[in-house]
């Protein structure tokens, strides 16, 4: 992907780019939530620019964009393959946009690591924010047919599937009735999307991912920065709720002193079958796949309750979950950062109960 070296704000490079999209068709936004609202505040040791650089990302400042450039070594020709992205932060979501033509396999190799430091996390969409996005662009655009999907599941997902259910599959589907073939395998297998692509007749073809990733596929440009803008938005729904949560010392003074008392500001997952000790034990295991571990855990059976001090091993950050068998309280302790509490989220959504809801304590 080659953009023109010169200062751009934001809106002045998507402008460049709508002028010429013919040359960036297979173009793609990777987004990225982030704990910063500049790429190198001086007052913070952590950076955003140095968590690039410390990946072996080179960056040339464009005005409010980033040139990331960077290379990773072929493991068949043994050869230096480069990458180059062109990034744009948001002070105001918080959002880290990457323009890229990079494939899928370069991405994996360059960018997508970098997800896994503190303070930076991948756009994910949950099922029920992607399936609310589906349904926009179905209901203000009727003639919209579903081209391709990539859709699975696993045996330790919740809800079960009419054929097989016990088997892990992966379905990748081509053709015109993907609308109609999707809500089948949906009801018969029971396997949630991770990749739509929307022909939409007229104006534009494009691929949403439940990572964060919007595919240009031809037509207008404007239409794909348009809409997924409204779809990052419903996605930060989750974030906002993940963000309000704190763990805050406060004083209150009484007549013969003051005192220092923690606040507790927790958020809830709403599971969408009753949880039991075997769903508790598969629970586990799935967490512990994923870089989870599990300290101090206690399960009473009958009135199922279980309880436990959680490490998320990859973000370096702790939190204590109770649960019963209908939801599970999520508590910080210290400074839980957001990303974290995204990463165990989507753990627990993706492989455990894809109909489970994320809530604020005053939705509870």
């Amino acid at each position: 992907m080659k953009i023109p070296f010169r200062s751009y704000t934001f809106d002045s490079f998507c402008e460049m780019l709508t002028t010429r999209p013919e040359e960036y068709r297979l173009m793609k936004i990777l987004c990225f939530n982030a704990y910063f609202k500049s790429w190198a505040p001086p007052d913070r040791s952590l950076t955003l620019e140095g968590i690039f650089r410390k990946h072996g990302f080179r960056l040339t400042p464009m005005g409010d964009i980033r040139e990331l450039e960077t290379t990773y070594r072929d493991p068949e020709t043994d050869e230096l393959v480069p990458v180059k992205y062109y990034a744009y932060l948001s002070p105001e979501d918080q959002i880290l946009r990457c323009f890229t033509t990079a494939s899928t396999r370069q991405i994996e190799k360059t960018i997508e690591p970098i997800s896994v430091e503190s303070g930076l996390y991948h756009l994910w969409i949950s099922p029920s924010a992607f399936e609310q996005i589906k349904n926009v662009i179905l209901s203000d655009y009727p003639h919209t047919t579903i081209t391709f999907f990539s859709a699975s599941r696993t045996p330790s997902m919740g809800f079960k599937g009419k054929i097989r259910p016990d088997i892990k599959r992966t379905i990748i589907y081509y053709g015109d009735d993907g609308k109609e073939t999707l809500e089948e395998f949906k009801y018969y297998y029971g396997v949630v999307p991770s990749t739509i692509q929307f022909h939409i007749p007229g104006i534009i073809d494009m691929q949403i991912g439940t990572r964060g990733i919007f595919t240009y596929m031809g037509g207008e440009l404007n239409f794909l920065f348009s809409f997924s803008e409204k779809a990052i938005e419903i996605a930060l729904a989750v974030r906002r709720i993940l963000e309000s949560s704190k763990l805050d010392i406060i004083s209150i003074r009484t007549a013969k002193k003051e005192l220092k008392v923690p606040y507790l500001i927790p958020w809830i997952v709403d599971f969408s079958q009753p949880l039991d000790s075997n769903r508790c034990e598969i629970l586990m295991e799935e967490l512990s796949k994923n870089q989870f571990t599990l300290y101090n855990h206690i399960m009473v059976e009958g009135s199922l309750r279980f309880d436990a001090t959680v490490v998320d091993e990859t973000k370096k950050s702790i939190f204590e979950i109770s649960a019963t068998k209908d939801r599970m309280i999520i508590s910080p302790r210290y400074e839980t950062s957001f990303d974290s509490f995204l990463h165990f989220l989507e753990t627990v959504v993706e492989n455990f109960d894809p109909s489970a809801i994320c809530k604020s304590i005053y939705e509870a």
